[in-house]
């Protein structure tokens, strides 16, 4: 059992965290991405809204951020957000029908995602035009749960934050978020809880867990052979030093004639009597 124990923690284990660790360094989750599902778990859908955030020029001719209410293109929306398929997710909850947002709606979305000091596109908007003004993308799920009315709310921006720092260089790494709110009798919304990773599109998104993990193993596999095999001609050096000290210890315990002296003759080359010689009747103790 516990060889299986150590052969599970140093072939396995270890390269699972290390891919974990990579994964998460990444896309910002160990293993999958975070589920929309458990996520709004209790939730019943209403009602269902797309949007998008553009720059546009505003009076004074400065690019400003607008969201507007735009219309599901399917195959567009999940190339943008492909771990997360909010469509059929709404379908599945019970809101296969769209609805358009009402522009004070909209100026709440914006301002709620500033608060939550989301990513979704970079500071210097002059750089959005090179995507046609685009700056995000988003939905809204609208329903409730026991506790009464509930939004859910998703987006996908233009650039992941590790893009913007030049970390990393990849337009096509989004980061996505989403969040699920109580909405007040004021019409307000409280946090109830967010969730947040990154994705690609169309380069890497590969280097999922289980890529990661072929990594981890071809890399960690060789290093840790290489290591045992170090290990294993330090202790075959060390046996060998342990085994020529004991032949030389031995060669010192022979005398001249061949016969094994005692261990203090030996040692010091002073003659002494065998333990047995020493030991006689009248030196016993008497009762």
């Amino acid at each position: 059992m516990r060889s299986i124990i150590r052969f599970f923690v140093l072939y396995l284990l270890i390269p699972i965290i290390l891919a974990a660790l990579m994964s998460y360094s990444l896309w910002n989750y160990f293993l999958t991405p975070p589920s929309v599902d458990a996520l709004a778990n209790g939730m019943w859908a209403g009602t269902v809204s797309y949007f998008e955030y553009r720059a546009e020029a505003d009076a004074d001719g400065n690019l400003t951020i607008v969201p507007v209410n735009t219309q599901p293109n399917e195959s567009l929306y999940r190339y943008n957000d492909p771990p997360v398929e909010v469509h059929d997710y709404a379908q599945r909850h019970g809101a296969p029908f769209l609805v358009t947002l009402p522009d004070e709606t909209l100026t709440q979305i914006h301002q709620t995602t500033r608060l939550l000091g989301w990513k979704l596109y970079p500071d210097e908007l002059d750089m959005l035009p090179r995507y046609g003004g685009f700056a995000g993308r988003g939905f809204l799920v609208q329903g409730g749960d026991l506790q009464g009315s509930v939004v859910l709310l998703g987006m996908t921006g233009t650039w992941a934050d590790y893009v913007e720092t030049g970390e990393f260089n990849s337009d096509d790494t989004y980061n996505a978020y989403h969040a699920l709110f109580k909405v007040n009798d004021d019409g307000t919304w409280s946090l109830i809880a967010q969730q947040y990773f990154r994705f690609d599109s169309a380069g890497i998104e590969f280097a999922q867990f289980p890529f990661l993990l072929i990594v981890a193993c071809l890399v960690y596999l060789p290093i840790l052979g290489a290591a045992r095999w170090v290990m294993a001609v330090i202790q075959r050096y060390q046996r060998q030093q342990q085994l020529e000290r004991l032949a030389k210890a031995k060669r010192k315990r022979i005398g001249d004639d061949g016969e094994l002296l005692p261990p203090v003759e030996a040692e010091t080359g002073v003659e002494t009597e065998p333990v047995s010689a020493r030991v006689t009747r009248d030196s016993l103790p008497m009762g």
